[in-house]
């Protein structure tokens, strides 16, 4: 597995390639749903679906790709800019 991380003024950018056997084309537009796994046991299909929920909330987005020959290549574009980001709310300590 390789992780590429660059930021540069306008997004952080987050490359995962692994060289598994890849995501079957049936699947690839339901990988991000909950409960959607490439596992035949043991999985849950949550992984996915979390990493895209939290890249949508800070307003990023996820391309999908072969890695030839073999495996996948998952993409994160995320915003630097810190204002598309859900700031956490405050709580009183009171």
């Amino acid at each position: 597995m390789e992780v590429l991380i660059q930021l540069n003024a306008r997004e952080l950018i987050i490359e995962v390639a692994d060289r598994g056997v890849g995501i079957r084309p049936d699947i690839r537009e339901r990988i991000f749903e909950r409960g959607v796994t490439t596992k035949t046991r043991g999985d849950h299909g949550i992984g996915l679906y979390l990493i895209e929920h939290y890249v949508t909330q800070a307003g990023g987005t996820i391309e999908v790709a072969d890695n030839a020959p073999r495996g996948t290549i998952f993409t994160l574009f995320i915003p630097a800019d810190a204002h598309a980001c859900p700031q956490p709310e405050a709580h009183d300590a009171s």
